[in-house]
């Protein structure tokens, strides 16, 4: 180990509060200040400033395509090109940048009106502008404001829904329950492969699907989430009729509200835990080595993180290499005490959020690191 400490910093982002990369720079800040050796690299598992981590260390260019929001407000989003803008052949996109739970203020979140159209005009334009060159998609799930399995994406890229009387149905989540058939077009994104970053685990249906652990999040009542569960195990159901596709209890197809299950049945696409793929893509297990120390957290960290959340991955790659880790996250939810002993974690602290996120992170990570000791 070396002689003096050198700490890894591996935030995620502070959802409706700060970015990965801010989180990172504000632990770096107290650090800088206690002459602590330290390197910092934001980490995504699929949702906010996933794209932000995989820049930072695969290079690549941004480029902005105009959308629109969940609830359909116009709205540019960042798409990431590899190796650049002029001719990519491959592209990473956050469907949280058309889809997120960040897009729309508290008082308006309802889980029945939250559309994931925006996500299928970005690609209908991704893959229009680059068809000649396009060969892969990236897209990362997470911090999504929707509970419409899809069919909003869908929508846009030609599927048509009906009723049970061959009328079409509108592309909402209440309709979901309301479908009993569709019609598949070809579309350009045939010869496209595409590999989706799932942030959860949760499968679309059941006791952990989707509606029941994440649509209250999203502003649903629980009728409303009683609504959601019905329409998603009738899609799914249909979807298994129709494609021959069975998804309602596969890992990670409840992501994004569903969004997993529609592009796993309609392009075929390879569901990843989103965190454990961006570590691989940037070599993290590599730059590890060269610390002693590594500091993560998120906005809130409970039961839900030991189902693949990036911190859990992250504690559980600092273990299997012998580096001690520990959280800071805004606010420690249901199990921190399961949660520390499960990922043997050196220290579990929450910052809060006063005076302000990122001046409550800042502080703590000065207040606790004296009493961390890491050197051999």
């Amino acid at each position: 180990m070396a002689e003096s400490p050198s700490v890894l910093v591996a935030m995620n982002g502070f959802k409706g509060s700060l970015s990965n990369l801010e989180a990172c720079q504000s632990v770096s800040k107290s650090l800088t200040e206690l002459e602590i050796n330290h390197s910092i690299i934001p980490i995504g598992d699929g949702g906010n400033g996933t794209g932000v981590s995989l820049k930072s260390a695969l290079g690549g260019e941004f480029v902005s395509i105009d959308s629109i929001d969940p609830r359909a407000r116009a709205i540019k989003a960042p798409v990431l090109c590899f190796p650049n803008s002029i001719n990519p052949h491959r592209i990473y996109i956050d469907s949280s940048s058309v889809c997120g739970y960040t897009l729309i203020p508290d008082k308006e979140k309802k889980a029945l009106e939250a559309s994931s159209r925006g996500l299928g005009v970005l690609l209908k334009k991704v893959v229009q502008r680059w068809n000649s060159t396009l060969k892969e998609l990236w897209i990362g799930l997470g911090d999504s404001a929707i509970s419409d399995m899809g069919i909003g994406m869908l929508s846009e890229l030609g599927v048509v829904f009906v009723d049970s009387k061959k009328q079409d149905l509108l592309p909402t989540t209440e309709n979901l329950s309301q479908i009993a058939d569709f019609w598949k077009p070809k579309t350009h994104c045939e010869n496209i492969s595409f590999t989706i970053l799932c942030d959860v685990t949760n499968p679309i249906c059941g006791p952990q699907g989707s509606a029941v652990t994440f649509s209250p999040q999203k502003g649903a009542s629980k009728d409303e989430v009683i609504l959601i569960s019905k329409g998603m195990n009738n899609f799914a159901s249909r979807i298994e009729h129709k494609l021959h596709r069975s998804l309602k209890y596969i890992p990670m197809t409840g992501s994004a509200g569903g969004l997993s299950a529609a592009f796993l049945s309609f392009f075929n696409a390879n569901l990843v835990p989103g965190c454990e793929f961006l570590l691989k893509e940037i070599g993290f297990d590599e730059k590890l080595k060269n610390h002693d120390l590594v500091i993560t957290g998120e906005g809130r960290t409970d039961l839900q993180t030991l189902k693949r959340k990036a911190p859990a991955v992250i504690a559980q790659h600092a273990k299997s290499l012998n580096k001690k880790c520990v959280f800071i996250s805004g606010a420690l939810g249901e199990g921190s005490d399961q949660i520390a002993a499960e990922l043997k974690l050196s220290g579990l602290y929450e910052c809060g959020k006063e005076p302000s996120a990122s001046e409550a992170l800042s502080q703590k990570t000065k207040e606790i690191y004296p009493s961390l000791k890491i050197k051999s």
